[in-house]
């Protein structure tokens, strides 16, 4: 009767342990899918205040400028929180790309400042020119995340925390890689242990610690090696990316006045971005056709003598989406140039396998979309009837 009695409590616990994790899973699902909603609808309104705001600075007097650019920075600090805020909680990442490491840190740092608290001071002594490095940059900022928590866990009573970069080399006991030159994060609960030689540490073995291992795991999914040292009482640990070869940078000219002779058409379901694009633009000395729909834009091309040489297209659009429309207009042109717009952190670019270099994610500034523009109908003069596709 005893033992019956124990293994029903024992059934029904788990039963309930079970439905309590189902829920959570449930939750997760559930905070996931409206996340993706607000990154879509933040930065589409984003993109319009940006949007709107830009046009302004352009016809503004210099006295009215200053309120304007205020707007413009306020508007960028909130898309950064916003995002890093979305991107770290997704279980998805990002892929890796040549990035400045100092940038990372700087963009991180009030974060950083925050997760320490108040009473720990973080101090960021970057060096410069340390050079780049090949990696994702989402990772790289849950290294810094985790490496910043793991510190104010496992250096008790810490005072300041610094965060150095420092162009140096592989440690002697890791894996030869092509090239022993590295960019080294450190993070050290002292302003000597920052700058002491690696040769006066003692190497720490990694233990059963929760926040080191998370560290370990973190660093490894982030393409980098991770050193955890002790040196006269002073903590460190640092952290090893491979560092790229210096290369030349080639930059194209554009040519100049080229706008006045090509035909845009942008295709974006929400008036609030699409209008000032259109706007900016003209000013910029293009010939600009719109659409709110898919089956619009193609309606358009198919009445129109003319040919449209760049089709730039939000990703996501009811009834047809972006690669729908682009994939239709390409089939009539063959030499179309194809941009595409995205609100989602390119979550769906990614399902729809479009290449990031085709991709402007909102809220972009518009000076950036004129840039990204000229660069491909230059592309385009060189490389021939080629599309982008």
């Amino acid at each position: 009767m005893a033992h019956s009695a124990a293994k029903m409590a024992r059934e029904k616990a788990e039963h309930k342990t079970g439905q309590q994790t189902e829920a959570i899973a449930q939750k997760a699902f559930i905070i996931a899918e409206v996340a993706e909603a607000i990154d879509n609808e933040f930065n589409n309104l984003m993109m319009a205040v940006t949007g709107y705001a830009e046009l302004e600075l352009k016809k503004a007097s210099p006295a009215a400028r200053r309120p304007l650019e205020q707007v413009l920075r306020n508007s960028t600090r909130a898309t950064y929180l916003v995002q890093k805020l979305l991107s770290l909680s997704r279980n998805h990442s990002g892929a890796p790309q040549q990035i400045d490491i100092n940038d990372v840190i700087s963009g991180l740092a009030d974060i950083l400042r925050s997760l320490l608290g108040e009473k720990t001071a973080l101090t960021l002594q970057l060096e410069h020119g340390v050079g780049e490095v090949l990696a994702d940059p989402i990772e790289l900022e849950r290294l810094l995340i985790a490496s910043v928590l793991h510190a104010r866990r496992s250096m008790s009573g810490v005072q300041k925390l610094y965060i150095a970069t420092k162009a140096s080399e592989f440690p002697n006991h890791d894996a030869q890689p092509e090239s022993r030159s590295a960019v080294m994060i450190s993070i050290s609960d002292s302003e000597k242990a920052k700058s002491s030689p690696a040769s006066t540490w003692n190497v720490i073995e990694p233990n059963n610690n929760e926040s080191t291992l998370a560290v370990e795991a973190v660093a490894q999914s982030a393409g980098a090696t991770c050193v955890f040292g002790e040196s006269n009482g002073a903590r460190r640990f640092a952290v090893h990316f491979a560092a790229l070869k210096s290369h030349s940078t080639v930059t194209n000219q554009i040519e100049t006045g080229a706008a006045a002779s090509k035909t845009v058409l942008i295709v974006d379901d929400d008036d609030s971005v699409r209008l000032p694009a259109v706007e900016f633009l003209k000013m910029e000395g293009f010939k600009v056709l719109q659409a709110k729909t898919g089956s619009e834009a193609i309606n358009i091309v198919m009445q129109k003598r003319s040919p449209v040489d760049l089709l730039i297209t939000d990703v996501l659009m009811p009834a047809m989406n972006g690669d729908e429309v682009a994939a239709k207009l390409t089939e009539m042109h063959l030499g179309l140039k194809v941009l595409y717009m995205s609100g989602d952190s390119g979550g769906a670019a990614r399902a729809k396998n479009i290449l990031q270099k085709d991709i402007l994610h909102k809220p972009f500034r518009l000076d950036n979309l004129n840039q990204k523009i000229q660069a491909l109908l230059h592309s385009s003069n060189k490389g021939g009837d080629k599309t982008n596709r």
